[in-house]
């Protein structure tokens, strides 16, 4: 994460620190505390929190582990596990901030997890352009080749008589044409 602060007429302070190490910190001082961004139209929604107390010079306190100050502070941080914030204050802890910020962001590997996703998607296209294909080209049944309802001929019981065991079909009637024959005989 990079935050770049425009240039302001004081010196400003930014600093990430963890977050219950902040709270203490800033515990009875008057600030402003961001409780929504909203990205499109950008939005930043406060809270303000009132106090009375006035801090300490945030540059003299060991908790921070990372921070910038100057008139065009910029700082650049590793995100890590836990839960921090992050603080932009007068160097000397005075109230009335005011400053322009921007905020980068760097994922790590993002070009090769695009390609990684990329690849995927073309070889699910391709996959199903060739199941679309062979589902398109595929014989169609012919009307005898089994029942309209799923259920092999061979387990469904027809209408009328049966061929019997050994019996040679008709000879008008075609061999792959010819009723199949069962056999309901005892072995």
């Amino acid at each position: 994460m990079q935050t770049v602060f425009g240039t302001v007429r004081f010196q400003i302070f930014i600093g990430i620190g963890p977050a219950a190490a902040v709270d203490r910190y800033l515990s009875g001082v008057s600030r402003d505390v961001a409780t929504d961004v909203t990205l499109t139209p950008f939005r930043l929604t406060l809270a303000h929190h009132p106090g009375t107390a006035r801090p300490a010079p945030p540059g003299s306190q060991s908790f921070w582990v990372a921070d910038a100050s100057g008139t065009r502070a910029s700082l650049s941080w590793t995100v890590t596990d836990g839960s921090y914030r992050v603080v932009a204050m007068n160097t000397d802890g005075t109230a009335a901030v005011s400053f322009n910020a921007q905020l980068g962001l760097t994922i790590p590997h993002m070009f090769a997890i695009g390609v990684g996703l990329l690849t995927g998607g073309i070889v699910l296209v391709l996959l199903a352009g060739f199941l679309l294909a062979s589902g398109i080209r595929a014989q169609p049944r012919s009307p005898n080749a089994g029942s309209r309802h799923g259920v092999p001929d061979q387990v469904r019981s027809t209408p009328g008589p049966s061929a019997q065991a050994g019996q040679v079909p008709h000879p008008e009637i075609p061999a792959h044409d010819a009723p199949a024959s069962t056999s309901t005989a005892d072995p």
